[in-house]
């Protein structure tokens, strides 16, 4: 890509340096190049056919293991999947009875239900360590929609509790 450097997203896990995220970006802009747009199906596909490729190494092509990882990844959505509506809200606003308790990047994640959440300190503080971290990520991938200043501002305006 012209004036602009690959490098990998921080905090992103799937790369060990700047320079294997380069080599797999440069993969997958000349196979979107070649196909037109990319879809995790063609990737797959690709990553699969070509073994000596750079994007091959990370996926794992252990069934068993890839099977074990899917159903965790299936028990976390569905613990994130189950809410809440509270009987005194009109409008009735669903809200997750699960949340991550985890510090940033800890594995494996763990789970508690909100009021038990909310109402312990060191828990809460993780709750809403991870909710100013997702807002900052998603100030990240749509920072320049300008239409959208005034919500950035509010965001650089909230005290950090972790």
């Amino acid at each position: 890509m012209k004036g602009a450097t690959i490098k990998r997203k921080a905090g992103a896990r799937v790369f060990t340096s700047n320079e294997q995220a380069e080599l797999v970006g440069h993969e997958l802009l000349s196979l979107e190049e070649k196909m037109g747009a990319l879809s995790p199906e063609l990737v797959v596909r690709h990553a699969y056919q070509n073994p000596g490729s750079d994007l091959h190494s990370h996926f794992e092509w252990n069934d068993t293991t890839a099977a074990r990882q899917w159903r965790i990844e299936q028990a976390k959505m569905l613990l994130r999947s189950i809410v809440i509506v509270r009987e005194e809200d009109p409008r009735g606003t669903e809200i997750r009875l699960f949340v991550s308790i985890d510090r940033i990047g800890e594995e494996p994640r763990k789970y508690v239900n909100l009021n038990r959440a909310m109402a312990d300190d060191e828990m809460r503080a993780m709750v809403l360590g991870r909710v100013g971290h997702e807002l900052q990520a998603i100030r990240r991938k749509h920072i320049d929609l300008h239409e959208l200043a005034g919500v950035w501002e509010s965001i650089d305006q909230l005290e950090p509790v972790v």
